[in-house]
């Protein structure tokens, strides 16, 4: 699954947006060909209808033979040769801005660009997910079991080469930036259940917190710290519950410890 960040794949957009170009372009040669051969077929009609009859009968005439789906017996010989002509024309030109469209449309610029758009749309209508700040040890095996428990889990990272771990196991992934917190909002945080901070940086995580906490005042907010320090600071910035990484190892020691000497 591709990353969503504040950046959008470029090249992408610019070969969609060539894409949508060569369509309108197509569109209006397509255009061109029927009013010119509905202006020949008027040219070349040797009938003594009135204008007006005549000019819907070209139109009827191109149409139908451009699109094949009408034939040629109505017309006369000189009508003939020239939407054979038309035809043959209308086929070349067609061809190719269709492999020309179809020929852009599966580039991998393109394809990463309409993917990249996909994630975008999918966290956007996201609601009642858990949001995972970091994807080092610890946040993997948090992020498996929310999972395996039925949630939906988004992954915010910093470090790209983290980010893309976490998006190659499927998870929905936002690539952040410092400084920039536009695609942290698209982690939808407003509408989101929970958030586990785990980032190992402790400028960042305390920014997180701050955010976090000015865009949803009611998010659960739990973070992981492991300051040598005798208090964190992340209460202060919002955190809802910290767990110290130091105390929750050296108790998870002491436990075992217990149950090997006790022998169970």
């Amino acid at each position: 699954m591709p990353l969503y960040s504040s950046i959008p794949p470029a090249a992408g957009r610019r070969q969609l947006r060539k894409w949508q170009i060569t369509v309108l372009r197509s569109a209006g040669l397509l255009l061109l060909t029927l009013l010119g051969c509905m202006a020949g077929l008027l040219l070349l009609d040797d009938a003594t209808a009135p204008l007006s009859e005549r000019l819907f009968r070209a139109l009827w005439n191109a149409a139908n033979t451009i699109s094949t789906l009408g034939d040629l017996e109505s017309l006369n010989h000189g009508q003939k040769m020239f939407m054979i002509g038309a035809m043959f024309t209308l086929i070349s030109v067609g061809g190719y801005a269709v492999s020309t469209l179809t020929g852009v449309l599966s580039s991998d610029d393109v394809l990463a660009y309409r993917e990249y758009r996909r994630v975008e749309k999918s966290l956007a209508s996201l609601s009642g997910h858990i949001i995972l700040a970091g994807f080092g040890v610890i946040s993997r095996r948090a992020a498996k079991r929310l999972h395996e428990a039925g949630n939906t889990v988004v992954i915010v990272e910093f470090d790209e080469a983290a980010a893309q771990a976490a998006s190659s196991l499927g998870y929905l992934t936002v690539l952040l930036s410092a400084g920039r917190d536009e695609a942290l909002v698209k982690a939808r945080l407003d509408t989101a259940a929970a958030l586990l901070v785990t980032l190992h940086d402790a400028d960042r995580k305390l920014a997180l917190t701050l955010i976090a906490r000015s865009i949803n005042p009611k998010l659960p907010i739990v973070a992981l710290d492991d300051t040598d320090a005798d208090e964190s600071w992340l209460p202060h910035a919002g955190a809802t519950r910290v767990v110290l990484m130091d105390e929750l190892v050296s108790q998870a020691l002491v436990d075992s410890l217990a149950k090997a000497m006790s022998g169970s």
